[in-house]
This record gives structure tokens, C-alpha cells and sequence, in this order.
């Protein structure tokens, strides 16, 4: 059995590859949470805004916020 065993550079190797596969599984489970986040944030966001536009205030009324003559000043 000792003699089938690997050497211990080979057990190294593959220690070393299964940290590897460790920290990759590690780092995709925390850019999969990540991107979910963002695209909620995103989402809440985009509606949001839609909101705000869809809602009809005088600060959206260009007229209203520079009066009813929208002709550019003249110069002198």
C-alpha cells in the first residue's frame, strides 16, 4: 500500500489544485450573489425612474419652470 501510495510533491499538486477548485467555486457563488444584487438595484432603479416620469409635476414643465416666453434672451 505505501509503495502505491503518491509522493508527496503529488499530493502537494493536488492539494493545490483542490484549493484552487475551492476558491473558484467560492468566487462564482459570490459574482452569481453579486450580479443578482446589481440587477435588483438595477430594476428597483429603472422603475423608479419610469415612475417619476410617468408622474406628471410642474419641475418636469419646462414652461413652468421658465416662465411662458421661452425665446432666447437678446443681446445688446
Amino acid at each position: 500500500m505505501a509503495l502505491n501510495a503518491p509522493s508527496i510533491e503529488r499530493a502537494d499538486i493536488f492539494d493545490l489544485a483542490r484549493s484552487h477548485r475551492e476558491r473558484q467555486k467560492l468566487a462564482e457563488e459570490y459574482s452569481r450573489g453579486y450580479l443578482k444584487g446589481w440587477r435588483e438595484c438595477f430594476g428597483a432603479c429603472v422603475q423608479a425612474v419610469e415612475e417619476e416620469i410617468a408622474a406628471h409635476h410642474e419641475t418636469w414643465d419646462l414652461a413652468a419652470l421658465l416662465g411662458d416666453d421661452l425665446s432666447p434672451p437678446r443681446k445688446n
